[in-house]
């Protein structure tokens, strides 16, 4: 009877050690997917790790996006396609997309729900498609001296929860300096050309063609990659 190796489930990037040992037996999980950096770090390893260990196991992929920002949807697309293409093993069950309102009012964006939204392909997944697990790419925040400059902290709350499962949220301890070992680590700075931070809004097309270089965002990409591109 043949065994299976998870040294080869297992990827030691600097100081860290991702694992993705736990989805041996699973037959379909879920990751959301932004079209940014880190969901695409993780959806590497993800790839990687059901191709190279020959795993039975398909792969749906989730995207909220805001309205007005229609650049999210389609980075995730062409970050899931340089996958397949890279990992034509691997099964991809659906691409789930949705759009959570915002509207510009007086110079302002109002925008509803996006953790809601959110949580709708989530539960959808899981009820509907018989989703074992949810992968993110949700990672720390640089050390607060560095972006206590940068335009607001409104993406740090939601990084600082101590109850993350790191199974599931394998960039949890991990900051945008690691995400760009991991890229360094497995040669993959093509992948990071197809990924996008940026999260100015865009009227109406929703689409935009260079990062915007002032958002909290972009500094936060620069000063882990050195480069938008």
């Amino acid at each position: 009877m043949s065994t299976i190796s998870h040294h080869n489930m297992i990827y030691p990037v600097g100081d860290k050690h991702y694992d993705f040992s736990h989805i041996y037996g699973l037959k379909h999980i879920a990751i959301k997917l932004s079209g940014g950096a880190d969901s695409a770090a993780v959806a590497y390893m993800l790839w990687k790790t059901i191709h190279d260990n020959k795993l039975d196991c398909k792969i749906t992929v989730l995207t909220t996006m805001h309205q007005g920002k229609s650049f999210q949807a389609d980075h995730a697309t062409r970050v899931y396609k340089w996958l397949t293409r890279e990992f034509d093993s691997v099964i991809v069950n659906a691409h789930l997309v949705n759009q959570n309102p915002a509207l510009p009012d007086d110079g302002k964006v109002i925008s509803i729900g996006y953790v809601e939204y959110q949580q709708l392909l989530v539960d959808y997944a899981h009820e509907h498609m018989g989703v074992e697990g949810l992968f993110t790419g949700i990672t720390a925040n640089p050390p607060k001296e560095v972006y206590k400059e940068w335009p607001y902290s409104g993406p740090t709350d939601d990084r600082e929860d101590s109850d993350q499962d790191v199974m599931w949220n394998p960039l949890i301890y991990t900051d945008k300096k690691g995400v760009a070992e991991i890229f360094d680590y497995f040669d993959i700075r093509d992948l990071y050309k197809n990924t996008w931070s940026c999260e100015q809004y865009s009227w109406p097309s929703g689409r935009r063609k260079e990062h915007c270089d002032a958002c909290w965002f972009c500094k936060e990409r620069l000063w882990g990659f050195g480069s938008y591109l």
